[in-house]
């Protein structure tokens, strides 16, 4: 079984506001780090190509902007990219639908939403500048995962 995990950013935070500061590591930096670990398992073997982990990045970003700084930081956590994907401020969705990730974590809640809409297990990751400009949310967490926007 091949595992993907997708890493996405908001495209309005693809321009950094200070080039010299550097991001502090989000929630999931412990994650990211411990999967590297996993995959380094499969290298020594020289199974690179066999590893069951297949980590993709898929940002709205150009690779001129953060995106870059996006794939330059995994790698520094440990963690290969199998490939990284900069749509320039393209849909994801239809990048998703052939890539078939097991699952999404997202900043913005209209990838998350597609991402479920595709059977894929998404997560929003509640950090970052993409946090500022969304509209308050609350999770329902009734029998579906639906989010209501509040007014």
């Amino acid at each position: 079984m091949t595992e993907t995990h997708t890493f996405g950013e908001r495209k309005e935070t693809c321009n950094q506001s200070s080039p010299s500061k550097k991001p502090t590591p989000g929630p999931l930096k412990g994650f990211l780090e411990a999967l590297g670990k996993l995959q380094q398992k499969f290298y020594p073997k020289g199974q690179r190509l066999d590893c069951p982990i297949r980590t993709y990045l898929v940002t709205a970003c150009s690779a001129a902007s953060s995106g870059t700084r996006a794939l330059k930081t995994l790698r520094s956590w440990g963690l290969e990219t199998d490939e990284a994907l900069f749509l320039a401020g393209a849909p994801k969705g239809p990048m998703l639908e052939k890539i078939r990730p097991h699952i999404v974590f997202g900043d913005q809640m209209f990838h998350v939403e597609g991402a479920a809409e595709l059977g894929t297990v998404a997560a929003h990751v509640l950090y970052g500048v993409a946090q500022k400009f969304q509209s308050k949310t609350v999770r329902d967490v009734k029998k579906d995962t639906s989010v209501k926007q509040l007014e």
